[in-house]
């Protein structure tokens, strides 16, 4: 799960995007791309784990300048949303459906995707265009939901005074356009210059899809094995099936547990616990996709007991540069969600195989158990969904601050290695996708 959360970059929310709490990394993403070692010809980048010495010293200075935050800039915390814990859960709901991805911006003008992270004022109603005599117009920013499935976009582009259209005629003249569905090769195409769209080509090929991440963060893990060690071994199944049967005895038994996933799986479904081969070889022929198989994590970190993920809201977006080349604009939030199990766990053993709820995070297995606590928005430490803003508070109690910015920086390290990872191939679509004109 710290996998998909991650690539969870892949999914995430427009309220944190578009939050003001956020931690720019384009300027360590950005002297990486720099580097003479990482081209985009290149299959891996500059080495990761110089870059991460690099960040270190910038991103204490961001997490002190984060801690100085007054309270009354922490109320972007998705588990006390001013809309109601209830909103926020359906829109997961809806998004854990097989939405694409809202979080990567791609712009073709210098402004990236900087102006779309900044946090909405009552005030801003429109942006002011100068015109060639010296007067100013105001230009209200048109939106395209034509394509967009969740309510909570549309809600924060009318709370920042921005047209919303939804007509087949008005929307594809729009200013920004959000996509919520799989077929974007043909808006790439009706994209202009002034214009910023809610994807890169390529991200869902690059990292959206298990197999996809699977392959990319293994190919980083052979170049950088250090600084890619926080992957699980992996098997993408049938191509690796000889190699994951070594892992077996001759009755086709292992004492290690694996999770086995679908690569186009949402909420949870076709995923499963195993140490049967036959039960993978199984699961391969009654599906016609990829499967992916990993080591399964038999002792994570718990909280009240229970296994949780941690879901982060990462911005991509890029500036086009004067030579044509993208220049990564990287944001973090400083918030997040954490999802627990509703499942005390225990270690995995043949009997306890089976209880998704012990073993799975995703909101759509849990939010039907019993114990499933609902988070009411008062407080984001309590319930089956909370805040990451708690969860860091709470490391920096029981095992001191240095732990915390410990974890912080770990977790941008994350981020910005699973980019670093794919940004040859995301250039590279990018110029195939837009036209150079």
């Amino acid at each position: 799960t710290a996998s998909t959360s991650a690539s969870s970059m892949a999914r995430q929310s427009a309220e944190s995007a578009m939050a003001s709490e956020e931690d720019s990394l384009g300027s360590e993403a950005h002297a990486a791309m720099q580097d003479e070692s990482f081209t985009p010809n290149q299959s891996s980048p500059h080495q990761p784990q110089e870059e991460e010495q690099g960040q270190e010293q910038e991103f204490a200075q961001q997490q002190q300048q984060q801690q100085q935050l007054p309270p009354e800039q922490c109320s972007h915390s998705p588990c006390n949303s001013p809309t109601g814990d209830d909103t926020h859960l359906s829109d997961e709901e809806a998004e854990e459906e097989g939405g694409a991805s809202p979080g990567a911006v791609a712009s073709k003008e210098d402004s990236g995707a900087v102006e779309i992270a900044q946090h909405p004022q009552p005030e801003a109603k429109a942006e002011e265009v100068a015109l060639a005599k010296g007067k100013t117009k105001k230009v209200k920013v048109t939106f395209n939901a034509l394509h967009c499935m969740y309510e909570v976009i549309t809600r924060t582009v009318e709370a920042k005074g921005w047209k919303v259209l939804k007509t087949e005629n008005k929307a594809p003249h729009c200013s920004l356009h959000w996509l919520d569905h799989s077929g974007l090769s043909d808006w790439f195409r009706k994209v202009e210059p002034w214009m910023k769209v809610n994807h890169y080509p390529g991200m869902h090929n690059a990292l959206a899809r298990k197999t996809c991440l699977a392959r990319n963060m293994a190919r980083m893990h052979r170049h950088f094995p250090v600084e890619y060690s926080f992957l699980p071994q992996t098997w993408i199944i049938p191509g690796d099936m000889i190699d994951l049967e070594k892992q077996f005895d001759e009755t086709g038994k292992a004492k290690t547990i694996f999770i086995s996933k679908p690569d186009a799986g949402t909420q949870g479904r076709g995923i499963f616990l195993t140490n049967e081969l036959n039960k993978i070889k199984q699961a391969m022929n009654e599906r016609e996709g990829l499967l992916v198989v990993q080591r399964y994590i038999a002792k994570p970190l718990l909280i009240d007991g229970m296994k949780f993920d941690l879901r982060l809201y990462f911005l991509v977006g890029s500036k086009l540069s004067g030579d044509g080349s993208l220049e990564p604009r990287l944001f973090l939030f400083r918030d997040g969600l954490v999802r627990l199990c509703t499942t005390e766990y225990v270690a995995p053993t043949s009997d306890n195989l089976d209880q998704k709820r012990m073993h799975l995070t995703n909101y759509a297995i849990n939010k039907k158990s019993k114990d499933f606590v609902q988070n009411d928005g008062d407080d984001d430490g309590c319930g089956s969904k909370r805040s990451l803003r708690w969860f860091l508070e709470t490391i920096a109690e029981e095992h001191g601050p240095k732990e915390r910015e410990k974890l912080w920086t770990k977790l941008k390290g994350l981020c910005v290695k699973m980019v670093l990872a794919v940004w040859p191939t995301l250039e590279a679509e990018y110029h195939n996708g837009f036209s150079r004109d």
